[in-house]
């Protein structure tokens, strides 16, 4: 946590003697001589720690900048100035939130002295507000939905290796839960009340993601007005995860890997190394043995990532969550959208259990979503709205999805397959004339408009 100081007061004397009495001191130091650039500054970037003037001449109330203050930023710790010795203001002031207050002209050594006892007070505040968000955050293990093998065993090693720690790399395909699974390391490790920083290695050019991760001094380069932090420094005391690691350019894998070495930073256009603790996640949906045999992945840094390897499984190897699951997204999505139903039709369940799901837990959520959004409220949901250009299968693949089902359940599935396809091939071959297509399947009219409603097809869509 950066300790953030801003002082308020009208006596730019004042002001200017206070920054050099604490200019050795490890504060950024921020000044404000009213009350409009106080609530500027403020609202930009929130400080730790305000030292303010109880009252300047016309213009400013520190009693009521202390009430809003803390109602919007509980963390903050509010430190006032008395010019006075008024001990009925000071009073005032810490019944209202203040920590503690100061009388004009005071003490250096005293200053200091409450300064440091106000940091660590924010310090404290810091972690109380984290474990609050904590409570409140869908990051336990029972939000991440799974009641098969292959999820109970990946909850056992979260579990093992959460308050361990060690370098751990997520793997599985896009859209499985890798960043959710890195959400419960974190947050069930001792790391929990600091810093969790998060970045898409994939997301940001390489000649940008240099200084994201490192920071870079002021005049490092063009347009570089302002030392900044990287991603390794913010997240020094907590964790730092790296998705799409796998699409890291080989350049900046040999700077990682040195950080890693020896756990310290130097910023772009610095010369100064500096210590970082942190817990590095990484994760990718790339086969990354595959990349180190191609060239495209530094084989010692994969090593140093991959000290504990937790695999996701596909959607399509757990297929018993599938249920599960969209009953888990369900219930969010109508809560969310402010739906009721009573539930999904069998047709839907059938066609969201035997669906290959390429997109893994992701596309089912975002499928769920649609199913709530474009159905009518006080009926079941007949429609499961799935991708059509992903949807349609060859035969094989329906083999693939029919494996687990039982033989009766099979020979339906296969069936009303055969049928699509069977309505679908005489409707392209008639340009989508119902009278020719249904002499051409020997069969009625309506019966054709039966089958075709029954299957969603439209014979518009196979008109020349």
């Amino acid at each position: 946590m950066d300790k953030r100081l801003l002082i308020i007061d009208d006596e730019e004397n004042l002001l200017f003697t206070l920054e050099k009495i604490l200019n050795k001191e490890p504060y950024e130091i921020h000044k404000a001589t009213n009350i409009h650039d106080a609530r500027e500054i403020f609202t930009a970037d929130p400080f730790d720690v305000v030292l303010s003037d109880v009252s300047m001449e016309g213009q400013f109330d520190g009693i009521n900048f202390l009430g809003e203050i803390k109602s919007r930023f509980p963390e903050t710790v509010f430190i006032v100035m008395t010019g006075y010795g008024s001990v009925e203001m000071a009073v005032t002031a810490m019944k209202n939130g203040a920590f503690d207050y100061l009388n004009k002209p005071f003490n250096n050594n005293e200053l200091k002295v409450v300064l440091k006892k106000a940091f660590n007070q924010a310090k404290l505040l810091y972690k109380e507000q984290k474990y609050k968000e904590l409570l409140s955050r869908d990051y336990k293990f029972d939000n991440i939905i799974g009641s098969t093998k292959p999820m109970k065993d990946l909850f056992e090693m979260i579990k093992k290796i959460a308050d361990k720690d060690v370098t751990v790399l997520i793997t599985g395909e896009s859209g499985t839960g890798k960043e959710m699974v890195a959400n419960a390391i974190h947050y069930n490790s001792s790391r929990s009340s600091e810093a969790f920083i998060k970045i898409n290695c994939a997301a940001i050019p390489s000649t940008l993601l240099e200084s994201e991760l490192f920071g870079y001094e002021k005049g490092a380069f063009t347009g570089a007005d302002k030392t900044k932090k990287g991603k390794f420094e913010l997240a020094d005391g907590g964790t730092l995860f790296l998705d799409e690691i796998g699409d890291m350019n080989p350049d900046l894998q040999s700077k990682l890997l040195r950080v890693i070495q020896d756990g310290e930073v130097v910023k772009l256009g610095g010369h100064a190394s500096n210590k970082v603790d942190i817990r590095l996640l990484t994760a990718t949906n790339q086969d990354l043995i595959d990349r180190v045999k191609n060239g495209l992945f530094r084989e010692d840094l994969f090593f140093r990532l991959d000290v504990v390897n937790l695999v996701i499984p596909p959607l399509r190897d757990r297929k018993d969550d599938i249920k599960l699951l969209a009953m888990h997204f369900y219930d969010k999505a109508c809560k969310k959208y402010g739906k009721k139903f009573p539930g999904f039709s069998k047709k839907v369940i059938k066609e969201i259990s035997i669906y290959k799901w390429p997109g893994n837990v992701r596309e089912l959520e975002n499928s769920i979503h649609r199913m709530v959004i474009l159905s009518d409220e006080d009926k079941e949901i007949e429609n499961a709205f799935l991708t059509k250009n992903i949807s349609k299968d060859s035969s094989d693949d329906i083999f693939y999805e029919i494996r687990e089902l039982s033989y009766k359940e099979a020979k339906e599935v296969i069936l009303e397959d055969f049928e699509k396809k069977y309505f679908i091939y005489h409707l392209e071959n008639a340009a989508g004339n119902i009278s020719t297509a249904s002499k051409n399947c020997d069969m009625y009219r309506a019966n054709l408009y039966q089958k075709l409603e029954k299957y969603g097809i439209c014979a518009d869509d196979y008109k020349a």
